[in-house]
């Protein structure tokens, strides 16, 4: 089945072919003053494309998931790497279900394919994992144009695990009332 013929009730379930994507993923990886500045930095970063799929995901985000092997999430979207349990319902991915209208991770990708970024400014974003475990993410979204193609540089932050059976009802609460909840409660650097 084409990806080109899958439905969505949000963004675009289109992907890059597979070899495209590879090929980024490997020029990225052989401009090695760029990945080495990105797999020093403490935060996670990721190179998306403008169907969201993962170019390159940086040592700290691939620690984050779980992985060893860069490949292993390149052609990815943000939320299936993270492990969305909404990227699952649809056979688009992430970002093609009803519930990822209101993902900010989600808006802040539209954001910055729309309008070249989103200006630097981090915004709280929520996602729900597998298991119900809630994380509380920091995400700046930067546009770059290499080439013809624009690329967004996607910096993730404060990665802040926060179990649901701690926090009840956190799955539900409105999005400024969680900003002041991690205002409150995260160490200020």
């Amino acid at each position: 089945m084409s990806l080109a013929l899958l439905t969505s009730e949000f963004l675009p379930a289109e992907r890059k072919d597979p070899s495209v994507v590879n090929d980024w993923h490997s020029a990225l990886v052989a401009w090695s003053p760029l990945t080495n500045l990105m797999d020093a930095a403490a935060g996670m970063i990721l190179l998306l494309n403008e169907q969201r799929q993962i170019l390159f995901a940086n040592a700290a985000f691939r620690r984050e998931v779980g992985v060893e092997l860069p490949r292993a999430v390149i052609g990815l979207r943000t939320g299936e790497a993270l492990g969305c349990p909404h990227s699952e319902i649809s056979p688009g991915g992430c970002g093609t279900t009803r519930h990822c209208r209101s993902c900010l991770l989600a808006r802040a990708i539209v954001d910055a394919i729309q309008w070249g970024d989103t200006g630097g400014a981090p915004r709280a974003v929520r996602l729900q994992r597998f298991g119900g475990a809630v994380l509380a993410l920091d995400v700046a979204m930067f546009s770059v144009v290499v080439g013809t193609e624009r690329l967004l540089l996607c910096r993730i932050g404060d990665l802040a695990p926060l179990p649901t059976h701690q926090v009840p009802g956190l799955e539900h609460c409105p999005m400024h009332l969680l900003e002041l909840y991690l205002a409150l409660t995260t160490p200020h650097r």
